[in-house]
C-alpha cells in the first residue's frame, strides 16, 4: 500500500515504512499521541526539517519520542516548575507554533519554544 507524507509529499510503501526501524518508531509514537494531536505533531516536527535536505525518519522518531513522555504524563516542566499539559494544551501549543511559522528561525533546534508557548 502506497502512502504519501502530508508535509513533504514523499511517497513510500506502508510495508517499507513498518520494516524500517526508525520509521516504525515514529509511527508508533504518533499512534500513541492519537487523534488531532498526532496530526498536529507531524506538522510541528516538520518545523525541524533542514532547508536543503529532508527530515529523516530517525530524526522524526527522536523528536516525537522526546515529546511523548510529557504528552503521556500530561505535565511539562519549565524552569523547575510543573505545568499541566492535557491533550488540549498540546494541540494549542502545536497550533500556535504552526501559526507563527513565518516568524520563527527555522529549522527549530529544540522544543523549548513550544514549551514556553504551552506555559504561557
Amino acid at each position: 500500500m502506497k502512502t504519501r507524507c502530508p508535509c513533504c509529499g514523499a511517497e513510500n510503501s506502508l510495508d517499507a515504512l513498518l520494516a524500517h526501524d526508525e520509521a516504525r518508531d515514529a509511527m508508533l509514537a504518533l499512534m500513541q499521541a492519537g487523534g488531532e494531536t498526532a496530526r498536529l505533531a507531524v506538522q510541528y516536527v516538520a518545523l525541524f526539517r533542514p532547508k536543503q535536505t529532508v527530515l529523516t525518519w530517525g530524526r522524526m522518531a527522536k523528536l516525537l519520542n522526546e515529546l511523548l513522555p510529557d504528552m503521556q504524563r500530561g505535565v511539562i516542566e519549565r524552569d523547575r516548575v510543573a505545568y499541566p499539559a492535557p491533550p488540549e494544551a498540546w494541540a494549542y501549543g502545536f497550533r500556535e507554533m504552526l501559526a507563527k511559522r513565518s516568524s520563527l528561525k527555522l529549522p527549530l533546534k529544540s522544543h523549548g519554544y513550544l514549551y514556553e508557548v504551552m506555559c504561557g
